[in-house]
């Protein structure tokens, strides 16, 4: 089954839950803006094409850059890699979707040391994140759609506590990547859509308290499983679409009165349900269908 198409989710900027418009990537950089909980791989595509024509390196004005941190830029360039580089010469963002951009070309974005927002793409494994470990500026990372990362690659990653936005979505990640998530004290979005995800991996998530948005749609999610989220009162967006929740599930959001979207859409909940979410959530648009 199809989960429901990303404008009928929570927006990947800030702004508010309406439909989402292309963001401008420079904007990106400024730490703002987070991840949409179930980004479809039309709207990603159309994110790197912005990038990569905003961020042509040629009149950037590259004298401020490292000899380390140019030749890097080099061969990212070489990739047909998405690069954003601010008045300093340094690179903030690196998008890779629709790159020929390897693991072992990954080598080099380590000295992208201003590196804040990283679009992983499609090609690059778990050896491929071994490499980023050491960027400290992070903010945002997106392994949408990345078919060969597992939890082996998520473990790179757990030393990056600034995190504030991650999307794993359609990755092969299971309950064991949520242990190395659960430090993450920063994080406000993060996607977890179309994977091996089940109630277990949710109680690592139990405790990330600045969390915003989150995507749990196609999991094996059940209403077990939703008793670990009424922690998370200042949620403004969640989507379980596609999961086998029930109405009896649905107390557990209780807690959550900041809730903006919450998608419901193509689950066991039943109109009965949805009356119960309306009443509880009277300014909350909820996604049923």
């Amino acid at each position: 089954m199809q989960r429901q198409p990303a404008h009928e989710s929570v927006p990947l900027l800030l702004g508010g839950p309406g439909p989402i418009d292309l963001p401008r990537p420079r904007a990106l950089s400024t730490g703002t803006s987070l991840l949409h909980p179930d980004m479809d791989r039309r709207f990603m595509n159309r994110i790197n094409t912005v990038v990569v024509l905003i961020a042509t390196l040629a009149g950037l004005g590259l004298a401020g850059c490292n000899n380390r941190q140019q030749d890097a830029i080099a061969v990212f360039k070489s990739r047909n890699a998405g690069m954003v580089v601010d008045e300093k010469g340094d690179v903030t963002e690196l998008s890779l979707f629709n790159t020929r951009t390897t693991d072992a070309d990954m080598v080099h974005a380590r000295h992208f040391t201003k590196l804040n927002t990283l679009y992983v793409g499609s090609e690059i494994g778990d050896n491929g994140l071994s490499h980023i470990k050491g960027l400290t500026n992070l903010k945002l990372i997106d392994c949408t759609f990345n078919t060969i990362i597992t939890d082996a690659g998520v473990a790179h990653l757990q030393g990056l506590v600034q995190l504030e936005g991650i999307s794993l979505e359609d990755t092969q990640v299971t309950d064991k990547a949520l242990e190395y998530l659960k430090q993450m004290k920063s994080l406000q979005g993060l996607t977890l859509a179309d994977t091996g995800i089940t109630d277990v991996g949710l109680t690592h998530i139990r405790d990330l308290t600045k969390l915003e948005r989150l995507g749990l749609s196609t999991t094996n999610i059940t209403d077990d499983g939703l008793a670990h989220l009424n922690g998370l009162v200042n949620l403004i967006g969640l989507t379980m679409a596609t999961t086998n929740i029930t109405d009896e599930g649905l107390k557990h959001l209780e807690p959550l009165k900041k809730l903006q979207v919450l998608d419901v859409s193509k689950t066991k909940v039943t109109d009965e349900g949805v009356a119960y979410l309306k009443k509880t959530f009277p300014g909350c648009r909820i996604n049923f269908r």
